[in-house]
């Protein structure tokens, strides 16, 4: 809409502190480089030639021998949305509600997150760190481990409402143990009662 590159999130990055700036962008660099190996030097700049706009950059090493910077625009929407959710676990202690983290990242990166999302926040050096509630539908997500089937709760809705339950029973202990991928066992419970009706459609 009205922010199509974020740039609400630049002036947050914007009025952080410099020192501290800093050291998240360091910080979130060093895990972006293991994810997205061929960008480096994420840096932040303000453009005077455009009235002082703020601006995420990063070198993009490809196939050119002389790989040139590029700004947030020119950017994936999943590097972007991965660089804003590394900089919000850094940013604050509250809990803080992640919606869909895999949304535009390829499966391979997608079974990584509770592990970049883990690493990240053992980076924090505040007493309180942020307790993080994430929601998904992605079997990627949940079966790259990292995650026990008790961190896991399912929302169902109902006439009036959600109902909250523990992913934990004793079935599904069983199965995870037994070396079931925690994404098949979630997708499996929380699948829609009457969803194979849509095989009767010709």
């Amino acid at each position: 809409g009205e922010d199509p590159f974020g740039k609400n999130f630049l002036l947050q990055i914007s009025n952080t502190p410099e020192n501290v700036r800093k050291s998240r962008l360091n910080t979130i660099q060093e895990i972006l480089q293991k994810a997205v190996p061929n960008l480096k030097n994420l840096s932040f700049q303000i453009d005077l030639a455009e009235g002082g706009v703020p601006h995420l950059e990063t070198l993009c090493e490809n196939w050119r021998p002389n790989s040139g910077r590029q700004r947030e625009d020119q950017l994936s929407d999943g590097t972007l949305r991965l660089i804003a959710l590394l900089w919000s676990i850094l940013d604050g202690d509250e809990p803080l509600l992640l919606e869909e983290p895999e949304l535009s990242l390829h499966p391979g990166l997608v079974r990584l997150i509770p592990r970049i999302f883990l690493s990240m926040r053992k980076r924090v050096k505040k007493k309180n760190k942020r307790q993080l509630i994430i929601s998904t539908h992605s079997v990627d997500l949940l079966s790259g481990g990292g995650i026990q089937p008790d961190e896991v709760f399912f929302l169902s809705p109902e006439k009036e409402g959600t109902t909250v339950t523990s992913g934990m029973g004793a079935d599904t202990k069983i199965l995870f143990e037994a070396g079931i991928p925690l994404g098949e066992l979630a997708i499996s419970r929380s699948k829609p009662k009457n969803i194979d009706q849509l095989n009767l459609f010709p």
